[in-house]
């Protein structure tokens, strides 16, 4: 069962308003909708918060990832 996955790839800090992507998320996942998934790739001072936020509200399937750099 493949899950449909929305993916944002951003430098983490509240202009680019990941906390909106994450609610918007969870509306979708509290309507029934459950075969999808958040993949937030990014590091910034929102991180934690970000992290934060899904942790207290138990949301499944947001996966936080490192960026990898190109040398």
């Amino acid at each position: 069962n493949k899950k449909f996955k929305f993916l944002n790839v951003a430098f983490m800090n509240e202009n680019k308003k990941q906390l909106n992507i994450i609610k918007a998320f969870e509306k979708l996942k509290s309507s029934g909708i459950d075969d999808i998934e958040l993949i937030l790739v990014g590091d910034g001072e929102e991180k934690i918060t970000l992290v934060n936020y899904v942790n207290v509200h138990e949301i499944k399937d947001v996966l936080f990832k490192a960026p990898k750099t190109v040398s």
